[in-house]
């Protein structure tokens, strides 16, 4: 009896183990950009050419947009542009960011690890990225 106690309790944090393994991961932003690019793949997106891809970011002052802006031209952004939320979505800017880019998962990946870094320097949040496949 005591065995089994030990051995459901044993799979419990094994369980609990691997469910904070991916909840980290996916925090991190790895398995959203690999999901993101295998779509984009799926829709018949070409590996080899390079795809405008825009990153949103979510700030809380203008002063944090113009440096946000200034670091992601620094970076080879292009269109940096922000505007003020709407109301009824909050408060604070919206700014997007756009950069062409070949859509491999290392490559995203590291955009939005470098990306998600900027943003908290700047009190912001990095939102994520999207990129149309080719028709």
């Amino acid at each position: 009896m005591i065995l089994v106690g030990v051995a459901a309790i044993a799979l419990a944090v094994v369980r609990v183990a691997a469910s904070l393994r991916r909840l980290r991961a996916a925090q991190a932003g790895g398995d959203w950009d690999e999901q993101q690019v295998k779509k984009i793949r799926a829709q018949g997106g070409d590996p080899f050419r390079p795809y405008d891809v825009d990153f949103f970011f979510g700030v809380p002052d203008e002063a944090g947009c113009q440096r946000l802006q200034a670091a992601l031209s620094a970076d080879g952004c292009s269109a940096v542009d922000y505007r003020p939320l709407p109301p009824d979505r909050g408060t604070g800017f919206s700014l997007h960011a756009r950069k062409s880019l070949r859509l491999s998962v290392t490559e995203m990946q590291e955009h939005s690890t470098r990306y998600r870094a900027l943003a908290a320097e700047q009190g912001a949040i990095y939102d994520g990225w999207n990129a149309v496949s080719a028709a």
